[in-house]
């Protein structure tokens, strides 16, 4: 019990040999599978920009639209039901 185990300095080496495995594995995935995944982007990105264009000015909405603009808040749903009470 006085000396310390040498079998950990061990498992921490083949633990980091495992994370270079691993690092190896993914540099040259990307490397291949990089340029490939980098056109389907830019093929979803066309897409999307043709159907925004396609689409007229009503059928989409800007991300800034203020709650002003729905009908409810602006009194067009409560005004027609307030009649009727």
């Amino acid at each position: 019990m006085l000396f310390a185990s040498k079998d950990g300095g061990q498992g921490l080496v083949e633990y980091a040999l495992i994370l270079v495995l691993v690092a190896v594995v993914l540099i040259v995935l990307l490397a291949l599978l990089g340029p490939a995944m980098g056109n389907v982007v830019s093929n979803l990105v066309a897409n999307i920009s043709s159907a925004l264009a396609r689409a007229g000015p009503g059928q989409r909405r800007s991300p800034t639209t203020r709650w002003g603009s729905c009908p409810t808040q602006t009194g067009g749903m409560r005004a027609a039901s307030a009649g009727t009470g």
